[in-house]
């Protein structure tokens, strides 16, 4: 620290050589100089009745120390951030009343706070522009820092939360009710063995004691090689569990409606030159094609083999159908065809429709469509048929006999007029 003293009257009388270097004075300059030289002209007339004030008071004063304003003003005129400490010297050998003053240039210092300034005030930006939660967590579990989103997802003040067990306040119950020990929880195990989780089947309870559905992921945090505590960082995903909800249950549906109908779904690549598609294990069910991994099977030499094999009309109707929704001369591809299933040998017709999409240069790319069993609905269509044409012999013999029992009455009526008897049918022509 530089060092200097000044009498009653405010002029040096003694400076040690790094004060007046760091005023840029040479060794010897400073003393019979006023101490105002070292003050900003601005504030060098309040000075001096602060000064006098202080001479008058004594007493031990440290200046600078809560204000960013006091600087020192160098021989060249620039200034510098200084702390200035005072004490008052006892008179002696009528000296009279002087004052030592120790100075310290802050000047770094005050660098490093501004630029540590600076790194808060964007760390705090960057936290309170972020939607998700974000906690830091002492070695206990204890918060120790909250940014603005926690408050607004949890209800809480930051007042309330700092300080608090997290656990304890907010991550107490399982979303089913049950109790959940602290030592089942990621965020304290994450504290203990500094391993980093992901959990997002978890809730948070806000302050009015609702349950707040939440995806979190903790981060150890470690000073000088040993673990300290934890950060959490949390998103609400109430909105995500609605969609899951909402896409649950449409699969629900959709699979009942799959099984009622007796119908599976599939996929054929058509722009990868490998001939392969991936059905469904409904439709793998239906088709009776044995498991395969991820349910591929090829295009012609299993599909189509097996079509042809079922009935190889159906199957020429069908391929010409394909290769017209390729080349997207049908709305579809909509065939209705035969299929020999591999497991047992059996015929079972089925109803397919596929819907091609095309990149923006129209080249198909895939085709998306579904397989639908009807062969009871065939059988039945043939059984109709079948009665049908029974009915319709029926009916011809029905006739032929109707026709020829007049013609035998007509016989009888003629024979006995012949006799000269009345006639003893009616005939209704």
């Amino acid at each position: 620290d530089g060092m200097l003293v000044c009498n009653e009257r405010g002029i040096i009388t003694l400076a040690n050589p790094t004060l007046e270097a760091m005023f840029g004075y040479g060794e010897g300059e400073l003393p019979g100089h006023a101490i105002e030289v070292l003050v900003p002209e601005a504030v060098r007339g309040a000075h001096v009745g602060l000064r006098e004030g202080y001479a008058s008071s004594g007493g031990v004063r440290a200046m600078g120390s809560l204000t960013r304003e006091l600087r020192g003003v160098r021989r060249d005129g620039s200034s510098f951030a200084v702390e200035v400490g005072l004490s008052k010297l006892p008179t002696v050998g009528g000296r009279g009343s002087n004052v030592c003053a120790s100075v310290r240039d802050i000047t770094e210092r005050r660098a490093a706070e501004d630029r540590m300034a600076a790194l808060e005030e964007r760390s705090r930006l960057i936290l309170g522009s972020v939607n998700d939660g974000i906690v830091g967590l002492d070695a206990e579990g204890q918060l120790s820092f909250v940014n603005p989103a926690v408050s607004a997802l949890l209800g809480y003040s930051e007042a309330e939360l700092l300080g608090q067990n997290m656990h304890v306040l907010m991550h107490h119950t399982y979303p089913d009710g049950r109790h959940f020990p602290r030592a089942e929880c990621s965020m304290y195990l994450t504290s203990v063995d500094g391993v980093a989780r992901t959990v997002d089947n978890e809730v948070l309870w806000r302050k009015d004691g609702t349950a707040l559905p939440v995806e979190y992921s903790t981060t150890p945090v470690y000073k000088d090689g040993a673990l300290v505590g934890t950060v959490v960082v949390f998103r609400d995903i109430t909105e995500r569990r609605a969609a899951e909800e909402k896409l649950r249950m449409a699969n629900f549906l959709s699979d009942q409606a799959l099984d009622l109908t007796h119908a599976g779904h599939w996929h054929i690549p058509l722009n990868t030159g490998d001939e392969f598609y991936n059905s469904s294990a409904r439709a793998a069910a239906i088709f009776g094609d044995p498991p395969q991994p991820d349910w591929r099977y090829h295009l012609m030499n299993h599909w189509f083999a097996n079509v042809e094999a079922g009935d190889k009309e159906a199957a020429t109707r069908t391929f010409e159908n394909f290769n017209a929704a390729l080349a997207g001369t049908v709305p579809r591809y909509d065939a209705v065809y035969a299929y020999k299933r591999p497991v047992d040998g059996q015929v079972v017709w089925v109803h397919a429709m596929g819907q091609v999409v095309r990149d923006a240069s129209g080249t198909p790319t895939d085709m998306y469509g579904v397989t639908v069993d009807v062969t009871a609905a065939k059988l039945a269509e043939a059984q109709l048929v079948e009665r049908m044409e029974e009915l319709e012999r029926f009916n011809r013999l029905t006739i032929d006999r109707e026709e020829r029992m007049i013609e035998l009455k007509g016989e009888v009526n003629s024979l006995l007029a012949e006799d000269g008897l009345a006639p003893k049918y009616r005939i209704v022509e």
